[in-house]
């Protein structure tokens, strides 16, 4: 509490110092206002002030000295006082008042933040209408809060007593849906069953002509491997391009499909399973995929021949 009070009381200081560059901080004259009648006017009469003139459209003001002629009918309150206490009671009626303008020159500068830390630090008082133009935060306070908002509004550093709007939360991107896995096939399943049989049987005609069987001999194996090919899990895609590479290069002839199948996939596995421990390996290993791609036979031959012919070297 004590560092806020010097805090306050360095800040009061300066802002005197700087009144004294712009203007000599004015004390407020106290309010005077005593009420002495009121009594209704008829359009055409005039009322000298100090008086407030309460018309259909609102409150009127008849200042000290001053004469004012109604255009309408109305009622009049003649009061006795200063300029002060008949301004302070037209803003109590109207309400009217800018917000920060604590001595209600018409302006928000450094006088009236030395009016609000004044009060802050119990120095002075502050009439009800300097209360509600130092309330600038709306809650009901005159506190620091308020004295540097209205300091940052008198050197232009905000236009209004508005809060800030909160900025709406950003709405976050809806993420977009994953691509869906492409469907794995097995290249054997969308064979026609009808047509495999009567292919196989077909070909075990031809390749055996008048040994019957030999014809039945191929047509059970052949049966079998389509069968085994036919009940494949094809859960990864090198499964998929093995068993289709296989297809394309012997068709029909499910016994060779079924042994390249079987051959290929035990070569890569191999290849996953070796320790590719230094540079020179990995670099072999490349050139081999780059020579033979998904042949995993051929890759895993050429690699084995060119390390060892490496290692000779040495």
């Amino acid at each position: 509490m004590k560092t806020l009070q010097k805090f306050l009381v360095i800040s009061l200081v300066l802002l005197l110092c700087l009144s004294s560059l712009v203007g000599t901080v004015v004390a407020q004259e106290e309010p005077e206002l005593t009420w002495l009648a009121n009594h209704d006017c008829e359009v055409g009469m005039t009322v000298t002030g100090p008086a407030l003139i309460e018309k259909e459209d609102g409150w009127h003001k008849a200042n000290i000295g001053e004469g004012y002629t109604l255009s309408q009918g109305g009622h009049v309150d003649l009061y006795e006082g200063n300029q002060a206490g008949l301004d302070a009671e037209y803003r109590r009626l109207t309400a009217e008042f800018m917000p920060g303008d604590l001595n209600g020159d018409g302006v928000v500068n450094v006088q009236d933040v030395a009016l609000i830390i004044q009060y802050v630090l119990g120095l002075t008082d502050l009439t009800e209408e300097q209360k509600m133009a130092a309330n600038v935060r709306e809650n009901g306070e005159v506190d620091v809060r308020g004295a540097t908002l209205v300091m940052r509004y008198s050197l232009g550093i905000i236009d209004t007593f508005e809060p800030e709007p909160e900025p709406e939360p950003e709405e976050e991107p809806e993420p977009e849906p994953e691509p869906e896995p492409e469907e794995l096939t097995n290249v054997i399943a969308e064979l026609d069953a009808s047509e495999v049989e009567q292919t196989i049987k077909e070909d075990a005609e031809a390749d055996w002509e008048g040994d019957y069987q030999m014809q039945q001999y191929q047509i059970d194996n052949q049966t079998e491997a389509y069968e085994d090919l036919l009940a494949l899990n094809i859960d990864d895609e090198v499964k998929e391009t093995v068993l289709k590479n296989a297809f394309d290069n012997w068709g029909f002839d499910f016994q060779m499909v079924q042994y390249e199948y079987e051959n290929q996939m035990d070569a890569y596995n191999e290849i996953q399973a070796l320790d590719i421990d230094t540079a020179i390996k990995q670099e072999i290993l490349d050139d081999a995929f780059d020579r033979w791609g998904d042949d995993f036979q051929m890759v895993l031959y050429e690699y084995e021949n060119q390390l060892e012919a490496y290692e000779g070297l040495d």
